[in-house]
């Protein structure tokens, strides 16, 4: 295929000590060479936070650090043998090579990112129906200097990392494009815990040098556009000190938003069906409502805002109201439990907490507030592009749009904390043009836009 990915586009060691350093290690500590070895930087999102799950677009861009992979099949071995070039943070670990195994989200460990991707290029492989990869013992190695809980993806690095030198060892990979890879692994991800979107993925595989990637997740495929930051703009990112330990509080944090804005968008399907508005496709994430809201209330993200605002109420929903208004129909079935077990389980854990043993009365789904979140974000993630690609646009604009993009995601969709909040204001207060919080389960990292 013309589009094939090929290791080189990741993997360019001409030059680069670290990777020399990595190879050595490798050869150090197994006794033999890596056969294959990929790296992946990891990203900070310049704007549009928490809607590519929900169907939305974002402009991230990818970040100098990265996690580097290199791995080893030996069919000796029975065995993963997992190894970090920081064992005393990264234990080793040594794990079944079965691609039918579970993974312990409860008993969070590093090796979960490197088990996701490689049950996710096993189902791959026996999907495409190329057949099923030898199941042979392997020998990782990671390094990655990409800070951990910070917000910048770390994790997201480390499996597609792992998964392009799997897909590397195993053949695979030059029958692929990068956005075939980008989506296995964001896939392949919510073997962890989280239900994510695919924008980590997408700029790690990507991105372009000096611009911000515009990843669309509102049509059928994913589209991306390279979008040209002006030449004056530099972006600090400042760290909170606030960890986000992302697979440990997936369940009441990161789980329960996918789970709110997948309900608010199966509530407004219903109540726009309730006033004539014909249904185009399948719902199931807020994306796919778009159609229906611009019948009813015009094509702009502004008026959707304004219609939502009207359609769903401001108090939280409970499950028992949400089911009622969708015909009936139980949490279970609107999350689609077989796919998503995760949500289900999110939702159930925060209603328990609010009124135990009844999970199902209790008022904890705040739809509204959600939903008003994504289509105001999806705005401004347009207006920004829209900004960057016009002649003689001022920083203070797009800082404008940042600082907008921050207050919504600390009001309506509370994934602040009071140390992000007083970084931001001393970014701004120190003459930043604009500042927010961004990461995946934010609460620890802010983008200040510096002139």
């Amino acid at each position: 295929m013309s589009q094939g990915l090929e290791i080189q586009d990741l993997c360019n060691t001409a030059g680069d000590s670290r990777i020399q350093n990595v190879v050595q290690n490798f050869q150090k500590l197994f006794g033999q060479p890596c056969d294959v070895l990929a790296r992946a930087p990891g990203r900070v999102n310049v704007i549009g936070e928490h809607v590519d799950y929900s169907g939305g677009s974002v402009l991230p861009i990818a970040v100098g650090q990265d996690c580097i992979v290199a791995l080893r099949m030996d069919s000796s071995l029975y065995s993963m043998q997992l190894r970090s070039t920081r064992p005393q943070e990264f234990t080793p670990l040594e794990c079944s090579i079965d691609p039918q195994q579970p993974i312990n989200t409860s008993q969070h460990t590093w090796g979960n990112y490197v088990l996701a991707a490689y049950k996710g290029v096993h189902e791959h492989m026996a999907s495409a129906g190329s057949g099923k990869p030898s199941v042979m013992g392997l020998q990782v190695l990671v390094d990655g200097n990409v800070p951990e809980g910070a917000g910048l993806s770390s994790s997201s690095a480390l499996v597609v990392a792992s998964m392009l030198s799997l897909l590397t060892a195993y053949g695979a990979l030059a029958s692929m494009t990068k956005s075939d890879v980008a989506k296995l692994a964001s896939r392949s991800e919510r073997h962890v815990g989280t239900e994510g979107g695919g924008m980590d993925q997408a700029v790690s595989l990507m991105a372009h040098p000096g611009c911000a990637l515009h990843v669309r997740f509102d049509q059928p495929q994913m589209q991306v556009e390279p979008v040209q930051l002006p030449p004056n703009v530099c972006f600090a990112v400042c760290h909170s000190l606030v960890e986000a330990q992302k697979a440990q509080g997936a369940v009441t944090k990161f789980n329960m938003r996918v789970a709110e804005c997948r309900l608010a968008a199966k509530v407004l399907q219903h109540l726009l069906q309730g006033q004539g508005v014909k249904v185009h496709a399948s719902v199931s994430v807020l994306g796919h409502v778009v159609p229906m809201l611009g019948a009813a209330f015009g094509d702009s993200y502004a008026a959707m805002h304004e219609g939502v605002r009207g359609l769903l109420h401001a108090h939280a929903y409970s499950a028992d109201e949400v089911a009622a208004l969708c015909g009936g129909v139980p949490l279970e079935d609107l999350l689609l439990a077989a796919q998503s077990p995760n949500l289900v389980k999110a939702v159930q854990l925060t209603a328990s907490a609010a009124k135990a043993g009844e999970w199902q009365s209790a008022p904890c789904l705040q739809l509204q507030q959600r939903a008003l979140h994504f289509f105001s974000e999806c705005q401004r993630v347009f207006d920004f592009k829209s900004a960057c690609q016009q002649a003689g646009t001022k920083l203070e604009d797009l800082g404008a749009l940042l600082t907008a993009s921050h207050r919504s995601c600390a009001d309506l969709y509370e994934c602040s904390c009071p140390e992000l909040e007083e970084v931001v204001e001393a970014a701004i207060a120190a003459g930043a043009k604009g500042a927010r919080l961004t990461g995946k389960c934010s609460n620890n990292t802010a983008t200040a836009k510096m002139e």
